[in-house]
């Protein structure tokens, strides 16, 4: 097992990987770049997925970084594909894993399209506490702006809203989820729609 640093960079766009990463306390953002400098949050992955299989040998649409920290197992590129050669229930999980991802990804486009920033804050907030198992995630308004696709005012609005319903207590870059079952009585169905197969641990 491996520690990785929120920020660090384990692919960068247009590159090919050398290793595998399968989180276990830590959440990987998946960021487009974009040539005028913006990036935007296509889709984070947590526990129970596999960071890199999916990257063609021609390389990496976007930049796969580091959002919160925490132990991730790690295998060779060359490794894991002879695995998926010889063991069927490998392979057919990894199968089953890509299907996923474009789930999700369809499902978070239509998400950002159509709900409020709210739910889509607090469906942001509930997947990363499921993936990391804390209630206290580390934050900058210009982070979360880049992963919603919002300016930071925005953000603060909506964090603002979650603290006076007691739901939420904000600190200095980071905050502490008082209340999951409210927030989950206030997210859309998104969060319970979009979900990484258990057939994957």
């Amino acid at each position: 097992a491996v520690l990785l640093k929120k920020g660090q960079v384990l692919y960068v766009q247009g590159s090919s990987p050398d290793m595998i990463y399968f989180p276990v306390s830590t959440v990987v953002s998946f960021f487009v770049e974009l040539s005028d400098g913006y990036s935007i949050e296509a889709i984070s992955l947590g526990r129970e997925s596999i960071v890199g299989a999916a990257i063609p040998t021609s390389g990496s649409a976007g930049t796969m970084r580091i959002r919160e920290e925490g132990i991730a197992y790690k295998i060779s590129v060359s490794n894991f594909n002879e695995y998926l050669l010889q063991v069927l229930s490998i392979s057919q999980a990894v199968a089953r894993f890509y299907v996923t991802i474009i789930e999700m990804m369809i499902r978070n486009i239509a998400c950002a399209s159509h709900h409020k920033l709210s739910q889509q804050l607090i469906r942001w907030i509930l997947n990363t506490l499921d993936s990391t198992q804390s209630t206290t995630i580390l934050f900058s308004h210009a982070e979360l702006g880049l992963m919603l696709g919002v300016r930071r005012e925005a953000i603060s609005l909506a964090l603002n809203e979650l603290c006076l319903l007691e739901a939420v207590l904000l600190k200095r870059n980071r905050f502490e989820v008082l209340n999951r079952s409210l927030l989950e009585k206030r997210v859309c169905e998104c969060y319970r729609l979009a979900y990484v197969p258990s057939s994957l641990r």
